[in-house]
């Protein structure tokens, strides 16, 4: 898409455009990472427990607890440790 917009924009404006559609872009791939862990507040617990509902009992016992382990995990850094490699191959796959 970009080398048929280019032209039409000014310099300033398609630079501005296009950092700001790869960075929202880079942010989908990262929230739809996190999000499929199967953590209570996330979307993966519900398939989780959709897919096996033995575990549904334990994720509605966790979940009042899960959303400040998922807070401290989150600010560590955790997250871009684990799913830097997932999180490359997507990107590359997808936005490049």
């Amino acid at each position: 898409m970009r080398p048929f917009l280019l032209p039409l924009l000014p310099d300033t404006a398609s630079a501005t455009a296009f950092a700001l559609i790869e960075v929202v872009g880079e942010l989908s791939v990262w929230f739809a990472l996190i999000n499929i862990l199967p953590l209570p507040p996330l979307t993966g617990a519900h398939l989780l427990a959709a897919a096996a509902p033995a575990y549904g009992k334990v994720i509605a016992k966790i979940g009042p607890y899960s959303g400040v382990a998922l807070a401290l995990v989150a600010a560590t850094g955790v997250f871009t440790n684990v799913l830097g490699p997932p999180y490359r191959i997507l990107a590359n796959s997808l936005l490049h």
